[in-house]
C-alpha cells in the first residue's frame, strides 16, 4: 500500500471519480508520496473518518479524485481535527492535504488520493 496526493493544475471535468491516475502528468501541480507504513497508518487511521464526516470515498486500490467542494469538507475537517494528531509524521502528511486542498479551492481543481 501507498498513498500518493496530488494536486491538479487544470479545471476539472464534470466526471471526479476514475480509477487511476491519467498518464498525462504534465497537468501535476504538486505531488506528495508517503511510505507504505505512514500510508497504512494514514489509512487506517483516517480514510473511513473522512468518508464519513465529510460524504466523500478516499478507498483502497483505486485513485480518488475530489473536486473543490469536496476539498472544502476535507479543508473543514481536517481544521478541526489535524492538531489532535500526536504523530508528527501523520500530521505534516495531514498538512500537506490542507494545503493542497485549499489550494484546489483556490484554483477551482482537484485533488487527488491514490492508495
Amino acid at each position: 500500500m501507498y498513498f500518493k496526493l496530488i494536486l491538479e493544475k487544470a479545471e476539472p471535468s464534470n466526471d471526479f471519480y476514475f480509477t487511476e491516475i491519467p498518464n498525462d502528468t504534465s497537468n501535476i501541480a504538486k505531488e506528495h508520496t508517503l511510505s507504505m507504513e505512514d500510508a497504512e497508518l494514514l489509512y487506517d487511521k483516517y480514510a473511513e473518518r473522512i468518508n464519513v464526516e465529510c460524504d466523500v470515498y478516499i478507498g483502497d486500490g483505486d485513485a480518488n479524485y475530489f473536486n473543490a467542494e469536496q476539498c472544502k469538507k476535507i479543508i473543514k475537517w481536517l481544521e478541526k481535527n489535524i492538531d489532535n494528531e500526536d504523530n508528527i509524521k501523520l500530521k505534516d502528511h495531514l498538512t500537506i492535504l490542507l494545503q493542497y486542498a485549499k489550494e484546489a479551492v483556490e484554483l477551482g481543481t482537484w485533488i487527488i488520493i491514490e492508495i
